[in-house]
């Protein structure tokens, strides 16, 4: 991927990542978000093990590929 790909496919995400934000009124998603966003501003990139680094681009990976649920049947699923 070409340093301009790569710039263009980091802006779409953060687009995406503000729209789904702005989308989200669950204050307990908001608060884990807003904790996840923290811990990198804050602490050492030493917070992630490589368990967490593992599931997270396991995680990445499945929305890259469209393997992903909407929050809302989540929620509906598993927060009756």
């Amino acid at each position: 991927m070409k340093a301009s790909e790569a710039m263009v496919a980091t802006n779409d995400l953060k687009s995406k990542l503000h729209r789904l934000i702005d989308e989200e009124n669950d204050p307990a998603v908001l608060e884990w978000l807003d904790s996840v966003l923290s811990k990198k501003e804050t602490q050492s990139e030493e917070v992630w093990t490589k368990e967490d680094r593992a599931a997270l681009e396991e995680g990445l990976a499945d929305i890259r590929a469209g393997r992903m649920t909407p929050w809302e049947e989540v929620r509906k699923r598993y927060f009756r």
